[in-house]
């Protein structure tokens, strides 16, 4: 008997779009760049089931440093984050950890299903900030 499907990822629940200014935005360039060719090269990984690529591209996103949840000052470049933004960035190095973990497995259906939550996560903050009304697409 073939295994199991694992469950769709979970339903993205998208939040109303909120602007980050230009610093803020700054400081995750070089980040979104990395994530990106790192999800760029976890997809080709995850679907010729390369374990080792999987482990290693998640892990640079899982062991990445996070950036700090402000305290009560407000002087820092922290503080320019609003605090949904530090709940996605939680969700993606724990999705990351976890991909990582079912690639060491080897377990074929926990990796799909992993890809798709890091996907997911993904998916969810870059729906509330990527992208402002008005702002065009690149192509």
């Amino acid at each position: 008997m073939p295994a199991a499907l694992p469950d769709p990822a979970p339903t993205v629940r998208l939040q109303r779009r909120q602007p980050l200014g230009g610093v803020a935005r700054s400081v995750l360039k070089k980040r979104m760049e990395r994530h990106g060719k790192d999800m760029e090269a976890l997809l080709a990984a995850t679907l010729a089931l390369e374990y080792d690529e999987v482990i290693a591209n998640a892990a640079r996103i899982a062991d990445e440093p996070r950036l700090a949840r402000p305290g009560p000052s407000t002087d820092t470049v922290n503080a320019l984050f609003p605090e949904a933004f530090f709940g996605f960035q939680d969700a993606l190095h724990d999705q990351a950890a976890k991909l990582v973990a079912a690639a060491r497995r080897r377990d074929d259906a926990a990796v799909a299903e992993g890809f798709g939550h890091l996907a997911a996560s993904c998916v969810g903050c870059h729906a509330v900030y990527l992208r402002m009304p008005g702002d065009t697409p690149s192509r």
